[in-house]
């Protein structure tokens, strides 16, 4: 292909005339051995347009001047067109605050107590908030209830098997239990498989307290005529 075109020699022949083979020197680098010598500068240096290719956005570095957006709304005149969507809807950054006591936060309690129907009372570990103790924390006031009444049952003999302190619900704080001194044995304290090989060992005279909400719940053992004496308070 020739292309043909008028112009003015540095010699200066007017209407001079000159005839370019532009498909001879399609692939001759740009300088003094291409007449088609038309060149792109970047920073001083030619760019050979050969070279010239798509951008990639994992090898390519790109700058762009942050300080001349930065008071540009996001959207195509800003190319730093980064967004905060809230519900669906952008955000401009630049309205972005630090909350106030005039700001409304929701948090779902649900999500930290783990019930979607969260009642007052008591709760597992598991459904319970977090509560954190600081290290410099004062003494905190422990409230324990205090019993109000003292309640006792007459000496119990033993039978060489468990036997209930009382079959009646009897409600207490806690039992103290007493081997009588006379006993010529020790006597045994537990729940109903006590036995002479099982539960808390009484010796003759001495005693055991155990907390607990009912004296029903008790059971002795002793062989007979061992006796031990009960005494309760609530």
């Amino acid at each position: 292909m020739v292309v043909k075109f008028a112009t003015k020699s540095a010699l200066s022949f007017a209407g001079l005339t000159l005839a370019i083979d532009i498909e001879k020197y399609l692939n001759v680098a740009c300088g003094p051995a291409n007449p088609i010598d038309v060149q792109t500068i970047v920073s001083g240096a030619a760019i050979d347009p050969r070279s010239i290719r798509a951008l990639s956005p994992v090898t390519d570095g790109v700058y762009v001047d942050l300080q001349k957006y930065k008071t540009v709304a996001c959207g195509p005149a800003n190319p730093v067109d980064i967004q905060v969507i809230v519900s669906g809807a952008a955000i401009d950054p630049r309205s972005i605050r630090a909350l106030t006591n005039a700001d409304v936060v929701t948090a779902e309690l649900s999500k930290w107590i783990g019930s979607t129907a969260p009642t007052v009372g008591q709760k597992t570990m598991a459904n319970s908030l977090p509560v954190a103790i600081a290290s410099d924390q004062s003494a905190v006031a422990v409230t324990v209830p205090i019993p109000s009444a003292v309640g006792t049952l007459a000496d119990l003999t033993g039978n060489s098997g468990a036997q209930q302190l009382i079959a009646a619900s009897t409600a207490c704080k806690a039992v103290l239990i007493r081997a009588l001194a006379a006993n010529t044995g020790n006597a045994r304290v537990g729940d109903s498989n006590v036995s002479a090989s099982r539960g808390a060992e009484i010796a003759a005279g001495d005693s055991v307290v155990l907390s607990i909400d009912n004296v029903n719940k008790v059971y002795f053992y002793a062989v007979s005529p061992d006796k031990v004496s009960i005494t309760y308070v609530n």
